[in-house]
């Protein structure tokens, strides 16, 4: 008998990320916005588009997705080159990544947290010249893969570098915390307006 995948509801979801980035109640509305042109503008990919009346139930996969493009707007990569470097690399690159970053989080090993890095990025310029090389690292070989990537040999002496075992394991930890808690649209005060 195959077992069901973990699903979580786009509120939970967004309170978990809402609380890992220390949002202010004031400026939620405003990372809604921000998510939600990321969602419509196909972060979660063709099959996965918020708004057709089917409510989205957010799979690993969709988290980490949602996750990563929530860290690379907070150190300010445009929407354009996320969407760009998700749809273009997701399942050549990022999907490993982020699920051995993931499985840090499960199980932790003596190498340490996985560090996502990009090198020679460029917030100009988009496509693959955007991001010209998708590597990760763990903790404890960090080093020697930065000293590589600074080198300014091959690329521009510039990386972007984000923790993403740390990051997922804040998420959790905030998803934990609602987790068993009703949705908010699913209470039984809302239903109840919706019926008048």
């Amino acid at each position: 008998m195959p077992t069901a995948q973990f699903t979580v509801s786009y509120w939970k979801v967004e309170h978990a990320l809402v609380h890992v980035h220390g949002i202010a109640p004031d400026d939620v509305s405003r990372f809604r916005s921000r998510f939600g042109a990321l969602q419509k503008g196909g972060l979660f990919g063709a099959a996965n588009q918020p708004g057709k009346g089917t409510k989205l139930l957010y799979t690993p996969d969709l988290i980490h997705r949602a996750v990563l493009a929530i860290e690379l707007g907070q150190v300010g990569v445009t929407p354009a080159v996320i969407l760009r470097l998700i749809n273009d690399f997701w399942d050549n690159r990022l999907r490993s990544i982020c699920d051995e970053a993931e499985r840090e989080v499960m199980h932790p090993s003596p190498s340490g947290d996985i560090v996502l890095f990009l090198a020679g990025i460029s917030l100009v310029s988009e496509g693959e010249r955007a991001v010209p090389n998708i590597n990760h690292a763990p903790m404890r070989k960090l080093s020697a893969r930065m000293e590589l990537a600074l080198s300014g040999d091959k690329l521009p002496g510039r990386v972007l570098v984000i923790n993403l075992t740390a990051q997922l394991r804040k998420f959790h930890n905030a998803l934990a915390d609602v987790h068993l808690q009703p949705d908010p649209e699913d209470s039984p005060k809302r239903a109840k307006k919706s019926r008048r």
